[in-house]
């Protein structure tokens, strides 16, 4: 479910799943009421929301909910929050909305002085290796596992 803004990155999270064999549907939709209408029909199994759904429309079908930067958090639901930066791709995920799991494979993570995020890609071919300051604030859990306070606005 995207708004007329997200529609492009709901395409390309929509062709990533059935690319994998996933059965996966774009609804750009600002109307609620069709958009309950729809949901009732397709009944899906995983509701990757892009940007805000009442609660109460998501169908029993509704196994998980799939969330980026904390979109939107429920109350009720079973929840996957995707974390990316537009200009890295897929930093980690968590399923409680405050500690992440951090992809330690593709990137490198320290904290700043400051408490933000600093991201190194690890396959990265550019010289000097590039190195993005997140917005985001961060405090380490363990090696593996952050506790962020995303900034509003993506990077």
């Amino acid at each position: 479910v995207a708004t007329h803004q997200t529609r492009y990155f709901g395409a390309e999270m929509a062709s990533l799943l059935v690319r994998m064999g996933v059965p996966a549907h774009l609804f750009v939709d600002h109307n609620t009421v069709r958009l309950a209408t729809i949901l009732q029909a397709v009944e899906p199994s995983t509701l990757i929301v892009l940007d805000h759904v009442k609660e109460e429309l998501i169908p029993a079908s509704v196994e998980v909910c799939v969330t980026v930067r904390q979109s939107q958090i429920f109350a009720r639901r079973r929840q996957i929050d995707l974390y990316t930066v537009d200009e890295l791709g897929l930093l980690g995920y968590s399923t409680d909305c405050q500690t992440y799991h951090l992809n330690l494979v593709e990137f490198h993570f320290e904290r700043s002085e400051t408490g933000r995020l600093i991201v190194t890609p690890l396959y990265n071919l550019l010289q000097p290796k590039l190195r993005i300051e997140t917005l985001d604030e961060v405090r380490f859990k363990n090696q593996t596992q952050a506790i962020l306070t995303l900034f509003p606005h993506g990077r």
